[in-house]
């Protein structure tokens, strides 16, 4: 079978490779014609990736994408470790509180890789150029689906025209086009029937900056990340003794706009302690200016409504189907993940189009949905939160059980912390933890004592400490 994958990131790439080992023929059409560099450093440096404006933002690659990798593609996984990537291991990520530190069975799936995402696409690219059933075109943009034969009112797509006016033949169209996806308008120009399509606005802008690791340093002791209600923080380490500091902000917050200046980034982490010492001259030195992300959303796309296909011999993966808050770090993972479950339904049904839409449809919305909703909800409680903060009102019981209950409890409890990661990593779906009777036991015996723990200390300065802090920069 011919396969035509339309999108040259992360998501399509991996699709490529999925198909490719598979047996089919593939031809990935990518619309950057921009050479791959000769070396993960110039790729961060120089490679200009238009189709993917977030590349010099932070990435997490999760456990779940780990676990990928090692299950199938064990190259790959060896290719990333000789670019410079290393892993963080459950025993590196344990809280100075924990007591109880013995490892216990599944720990070695509690494993993230630490890699910028210009290395990791670096690597995928170069490995997927040499697959000898992958094509690369690159140069031309797909414009538009083109269809045969009907099969009642659902369309069936028989390959691409790309912008460059040529057309490419397929058996299956598999749409990698990332958030920027122009499916909805090459459906509607065919006359299939419109998706089902939700919205959630995150609300949130992301500022993000490079560093480098000064000679000999290594990643400071202590939790790298936090939230001020105002303002959430993280650093991430890379690949090649890289790291970045990460902080996101209200999308109508004014005032705090101003840590898009290099100058105000970094008085904004060193009045955080624990990113101060990432920004401390002995730890390293900036290599970037900051990256700014906005207009943010989770999005979920069905392509099966009312029990129909929308179109025979496409299948829609990633982001152009299912994306969430770049703050949970879930991109990169539910992409690959997504590919290879498209490659394996289109294997499964032996050629039935109409099958294969369906198993598709039920697999995302059984293994990858949860996860969309999980961050709606998370979304939807941050708000409520920043909200509670400025008014001094908080009447959300759940959040007050997850502010008092779940995070003392994970810095002390190894079932409530492993529970919790599994989850966060996408090994296990988000309704595992509430299913877990000994990690509920655990939560509630820790909101019930809240009275008789000292108070944290606070993770940074108030808002409007904050905010006149940066205004004398």
């Amino acid at each position: 079978m011919h396969v035509v994958v339309a999108g040259g990131g992360i998501t399509g790439t991996m699709a490529a490779l999925a198909f490719g080992d598979a047996g089919h023929r593939v031809t990935v059409i990518e619309r950057d014609a921009n050479p791959v560099p000769a070396t993960p450093h110039e790729a961060f440096t120089s490679w200009n990736r238009q189709g993917a404006a977030h590349v010099r933002h932070s990435h997490a690659f999760l456990a779940r994408l780990r676990k990928l990798l090692i299950d199938r593609q064990p190259a790959l996984l060896q290719a990333l470790f000789e670019a410079g990537c290393t892993e963080l291991t459950l025993p590196e990520m344990l809280p100075p509180t924990m007591v109880e530190r013995d490892p216990r069975p599944g720990d070695d799936e509690l494993t993230l890789l630490l890699c910028r995402r210009l290395t990791f696409e670096w690597v995928l690219r170069n490995m997927v150029s040499h697959h000898p059933n992958v094509e690369w075109r690159a140069g031309a943009g797909v414009e538009a689906l083109t269809v045969g034969a009907r099969t009642g009112a659902v369309p069936t797509v028989t390959g691409v025209g790309l912008d460059d006016n040529c057309s490419v033949p397929a058996d299956l169209v598999v749409e990698a086009g990332g958030r920027r996806s122009a499916i909805l308008r090459h459906l509607e120009a065919i006359g299939a029937t419109a998706p089902h399509e939700e919205m959630h606005e995150c609300a949130i802008v992301y500022y993000t900056r490079f560093y480098a690791f000064a000679e000999g340093a290594q990643a400071p002791i202590g939790p790298p990340n936090g939230d001020l209600g105002y303002l959430k923080f993280g650093a991430f380490r890379g690949d090649n003794r890289t790291y970045s500091i990460t902080l996101t902000t209200a999308g109508d917050d004014r005032d705090m706009r101003r840590v898009a200046r290099p100058e105000v980034f970094d008085e904004a982490c060193r009045a955080v302690p624990a990113l101060a010492k990432w920004t401390n001259p002995n730890c390293g030195a900036p290599i970037t200016g900051v990256e700014v992300m906005a207009r943010l959303r989770n999005r979920r796309r069905h392509f099966v409504v009312d029990g129909a296909p929308v179109a025979l011999g496409l299948a829609v993966v990633g982001d152009a189907a299912l994306c969430t808050n770049p703050l949970y770090g879930r991109g990169c993972t539910t992409g690959s993940v997504h590919a290879y479950m498209a490659s394996d339904t289109y294997t499964e049904q032996g050629g039935d189009l109409d099958a294969f839409a369906h198993a598709l449809h039920d697999s995302t919305v059984r293994d990858l949905e949860p996860f969309y909703r999980s961050s709606v909800a998370q979304d939807a409680d941050a708000r409520a939160n920043a909200i509670a903060l400025s008014t001094g009102v908080d009447e959300s019981p759940m959040r007050a059980i997850v502010r008092d209950g779940l995070l003392p409890a994970m810095r002390t409890d190894p079932v409530v912390l492993r529970a919790f990661m599994r989850s966060f990593n996408l090994l296990d779906l988000p309704e595992a933890l509430l299913a877990n009777a000994e990690v509920i036991a655990a939560v509630m015996k820790a909101y019930e004592t809240r009275a008789e723990r000292v108070p944290d200390p606070p993770l940074g300065p108030s808002r409007a400490e904050m905010v006149e802090r940066l205004r004398r920069v």
